[in-house]
């Protein structure tokens, strides 16, 4: 299954849209660094609320880059969607996650929300077959795989437009307006980042 995300931003009274940036299970594989199993996806929104909730387990509580807008975050920030769901982890056991930007921060933290944050957020070595893992670079080579220290889950949407870059060989995401054509952006505006349905 595939999912396109986009980053949008408002900019001298326009709307502007990023590149489609796709994610598939196996970069959810990568960006979560193999430390639990991607599941099968039932549909889109499973996939979608998989993506949002541990998302919001890596993203600071005052990220500037926040998202998804429409599906979790109305534009002005507010919580639109809370859930609970599922997730298994490699041992075999199944936690539960509640979808809450906020609560998951404070110490009434769920259970499952601690388990899979302290998993995901775990600094240690690693050893992947990508010479970069978002802002990362490796420290050496073993085996043919790439070796990293202290390394843990960055950002879903920091992750995912640097790999996007990486692979486009580019230095930039391009933008566009609402008629689809490529405009400048000088990153003035408050960005967010949204599921694309198109």
């Amino acid at each position: 299954m595939i999912l396109n995300i986009v980053r949008k931003t408002k900019s001298k009274g326009k709307i502007l849209t990023s590149d489609k940036m796709e994610v598939d299970e196996n970069l959810l594989s990568l960006w979560l660094l193999n430390r639990i199993p991607i599941p099968h996806f039932k549909n889109r929104i499973s996939m979608m609320k998989f993506i949002t909730a541990l998302s919001l387990l890596t993203e600071p509580v005052s990220s500037d880059l926040f998202g998804p807008v429409d599906f979790f975050y109305g534009k002005d920030k507010s919580i639109i969607n809370k859930f609970k769901m599922s997730v298994s982890l490699l041992d075999g056991t199944n936690i539960e996650v509640v979808g809450d930007k906020f609560s998951p921060w404070g110490d009434d933290m769920p259970e499952g929300n601690k388990v899979l944050r302290n998993i995901l957020l775990d600094e240690k070595n690693e050893k992947l077959t990508v010479k970069d893992y978002s802002s990362y670079g490796h420290s050496s080579k073993e085996d043919g795989l790439f070796v990293y220290e202290a390394l843990c889950v960055d950002t879903f949407i920091t992750f995912l437009s640097i790999n996007y870059l990486n692979n486009a060989n580019k230095s930039f995401l391009n933008w566009y307006d609402s008629k689809n054509t490529k405009v400048e952006y000088e990153g003035d505006g408050e960005e967010y980042w949204v599921f694309s349905l198109e």
